[in-house]
């Protein structure tokens, strides 16, 4: 995932919004943080089951995956389109399970906090 940030950091650095916007963009479909995705995508689907990046059980590679692909696509980065990660179904995978674990519904109902980040990890179970 760090390298998946770098990429898009580095993408359109110092260029005008549109410009940065539109080489981050390319570089999440058909650049090294498409590569990125691809690999993680078929490393879930060597090693994870029902949902879960590695093995069946939660894990911390989960919650990891969890919270930077969803930070990812709620409109943090610039450019970077919301529906990523549609092609990518064992990630999307991870996410939902993870955003459905009881333990996570509960935290996230439970924050009372006016940090809009929170109110995105909370609404990533209904929409998956």
């Amino acid at each position: 995932c760090e390298d998946l940030q770098s990429a898009v950091n580095s993408a359109g650095k110092g260029l005008e919004k549109a410009e940065k916007e539109k080489k981050r963009v390319e570089a999440v479909t058909t650049g090294k943080g498409a590569l990125i995705l691809k690999s993680i995508e078929a490393f879930i689907k060597k090693h994870g089951k029902e949902g879960h990046a590695v093995g069946e059980k939660l894990t911390i590679a989960d919650l990891y995956l969890f919270s930077f692909m969803t930070m990812a696509v709620s409109g943090f980065f610039d450019g970077i389109p919301k529906d990523l990660l549609k092609d990518y179904p064992s990630i999307q995978a991870v996410r939902k399970t993870v955003a459905t674990h009881p333990s996570v519904v509960e935290r996230y109902k439970a924050e009372k906090s006016a940090n809009p980040v929170f109110k995105v990890f909370a609404a990533v179970g209904a929409s998956l």
